[in-house]
């Protein structure tokens, strides 16, 4: 059975935009969705009932919290949040194709000058869910979110559509220190989009002209080796519907 994941941060609960977001989400037809900023518990339960999937939200230390939406069945839940945090880590393990299919959604802090706190939230999320394959090593694994990190693979590609403080925005968080993602890599995980496009921007985030790559869906070794696609979902609705592109991904 084919699976389809998708994540998506819907800015502040999705307040007014709640039916773009229900539209995109459902052009995609996606098995498991990963939500940041699920700040109204009401618009997760909305978009659960319109996508006919089981809602699951996380605690958090503040109120930026990450829902799991999911057709799977689910076997467990438990939502991290411990002192390094800002928000939280979402850990839910599911069943596809009578395997058991870990799935973990965060959402990390915000702003370029902040990479020592992100650190210190990646350090402690992989010592609380463990390298990407587990104790076996063979662990099918789901690694997605907003990770406010951009990857050191990434590279930023001026453009003359992309307005000046756009630019400014986007060589700062260049040039910065690019730990986050080098350490997620560092534990096993295979960032798909970068994986199946080697060489394409794949910007994600600051709209109406995204500049930075920040939402990744990473996989672990076994389930990379069955992902088909992943790429940002883009349509006249997506400017609309949040600051951030959703990001799918496919396996067989």
């Amino acid at each position: 059975m084919p699976l389809r994941a998708l994540t998506y941060n819907i800015l502040n609960g999705g307040e007014e935009r709640v039916p773009f977001i229900r539209d995109i989400i459902l052009s995609q037809s996606p098995d498991v969705v990963a939500i940041q900023e699920a700040n109204s518990r009401e618009n997760v339960e909305i978009l659960a009932r319109a996508l006919g999937m089981q809602p699951i939200i996380g605690e958090a230390n503040s109120p930026y919290l990450v829902a799991l939406l999911t057709r799977l069945p689910v076997t467990h839940a438990i939502s991290h949040h411990p002192p390094e945090f800002e928000k939280a880590a979402l850990e839910v393990e599911t069943q596809w194709e009578g395997q058991p299919l870990r799935v973990i959604t965060t959402h990390l802090k915000p702003h370029i000058s902040q990479e020592a706190a992100r650190v210190a939230e990646a350090q402690a999320l992989l010592r609380l869910t463990g390298p990407a394959g587990g104790a076996t090593g063979n662990e099918l694994r789901l690694l997605l979110g907003d990770f406010n990190a951009v990857s050191p693979a990434d590279r930023f590609i001026p453009d003359p559509v992309i307005a000046d403080d756009d630019v400014e925005y986007a060589q700062r968080a260049y040039a910065g220190p690019r730990r986050v993602v080098e350490m997620i890599l560092a534990a096993g995980y295979v960032d798909l989009y970068r994986h199946l496009h080697p060489d394409e921007a794949g910007y994600t985030a600051r709209m109406s002209t995204p500049v930075t790559r920040i939402d990744y869906v990473f996989a672990s070794p076994a389930l990379a080796r069955r992902a088909t696609f992943c790429d940002r979902v883009d349509s006249p609705l997506v400017i609309l519907a949040s600051d951030h592109l959703p990001v799918r991904a496919d396996f067989e």
